[in-house]
């Protein structure tokens, strides 16, 4: 969640911290944080607020495409990539993580320019 985000970098600041995304400085790259996601719901009628996962399979089972559905735990050094994407890169293969491919398409139109 941002606001437990917020407590491990106090000098982050909001880039989109209504879907749970919040920009670090780190030896001066910026890095983007984002908490687990399983999808997006009503927020003020104009925007939609993020929903959280509680689990990083949900998180990962939400994003769109396979090349997006990577995950690092940087202080333990593992990849997780349910959907392979690390597989999907070299070949420049742009593949759905829902079943059927077109359910990613129908949730998002702007998917369709993202893949491209």
């Amino acid at each position: 969640r941002p606001d437990e985000l917020r407590k491990l970098f106090p000098e982050a600041f909001a880039i989109g911290e209504r879907w749970g995304t919040i920009t670090v400085r780190h030896k001066g790259a910026a890095c983007e944080v984002s908490t687990l996601r399983t999808g997006f719901g009503a927020g003020d009628g104009q925007r939609l607020d993020a929903i959280f996962a509680e689990r990083l399979l949900e998180d990962l089972a939400f994003r769109d495409f396979t090349v997006n559905a990577m995950a690092v735990d940087a202080s333990r050094g593992l990849l997780y990539d349910p959907f392979g994407g690390l597989d999907d890169i070299p070949k420049c293969v742009i593949r759905s993580t829902s079943d059927p491919a077109i359910k990613t398409l129908e949730d998002d139109g702007l998917r369709t320019m993202r893949a491209y």
